[in-house]
């Protein structure tokens, strides 16, 4: 079973918030405070991430992104047609969940998902690549600390990113394994073929995954997009307010 915090009246609408690599169920916990008094939150940590279960050695040399997707649907079994809320690789693996199961989630809200397809020989090098970085924020926390308030941050998300990372399974990590392998334009029509609803947030930051041009791609494809100036692949964290407007009419917050 995924470790998990919650919030908010059982009875209220549901919303399960899912998060990206390196970061825990902690990371999103202004949006849980914000939502909790209109909805019951639930925010899981994923397989190899914060007090979750760990990828066995078998798993993570199988389809580790598979097993991602399969907690989610068990997690999703248990609730009530949920929205569900992902952040880059939790929006990949909320994307996935969706389209293998629909009748599951009433909508979808994909913060700069991970929609991305990559060569295998890619992805370990970014993988290896992100290891390190969470190697070098670890060996000097108080630097990687200001890093994160320097973006804008606030103090409680930060403290909250930085405790994902010393809760994460570097070995996951190091696969660089953050999707199913699908591209913007295939991850849309199977959303979109599915019939699941979904608003797709990204921003004009360096950092973003999608950004206008991917945006533009969604649009095309049939789902609603949303650019928020400014903000970085962290939507939520460098643009809270911008993000909270874009959004908080689909949930009735």
């Amino acid at each position: 079973m995924l470790a998990r915090i919650t919030a908010g009246d059982p009875r209220a609408p549901q919303i399960l918030l899912v998060h990206g690599v390196g970061d825990c169920a902690a990371g999103f916990a202004e949006l849980v405070d914000a939502l909790s008094a209109t909805h019951h939150v639930i925010a899981v940590d994923q397989r190899g991430h914060g007090h979750s279960p760990r990828f066995t050695r078998s798993g993570l040399a199988g389809n580790p992104f598979a097993q991602l997707r399969d907690d989610l649907i068990t997690v999703l079994e248990g609730l009530d047609r949920p929205v569900v809320w992902g952040h880059s690789m939790g929006g990949a693996v909320a994307t996935e969940a969706a389209i293998a199961r629909p009748e599951l989630v009433s909508r979808l809200i994909l913060e700069d998902p991970a929609w991305v397809d990559r060569p295998p020989a890619q992805t370990a090098r970014i993988g290896r690549a992100r290891a390190r970085s969470i190697d070098e924020d670890l060996a000097d926390l108080p630097a990687a600390l200001a890093r994160q308030l320097a973006q804008g941050w606030s103090f409680v998300e930060t403290a909250a990113w930085a405790a994902g990372r010393t809760q994460v399974q570097r070995e996951f990590v190091e696969t660089g394994i953050v999707s199913a392998g699908r591209g913007v334009a295939a991850s849309v029509d199977k959303l979109v073929a599915s019939g699941v609803d979904a608003h797709v947030l990204t921003g004009t930051g360096m950092t973003c995954i999608l950004g206008a041009r991917g945006a533009e791609a969604v649009r095309a494809g049939g789902l609603r997009a949303e650019v928020i100036t400014g903000a970085e692949h962290c939507v939520r964290r460098t643009r809270p307010s911008e993000t909270r407007r874009a959004v908080w009419v689909d949930l009735g917050a």
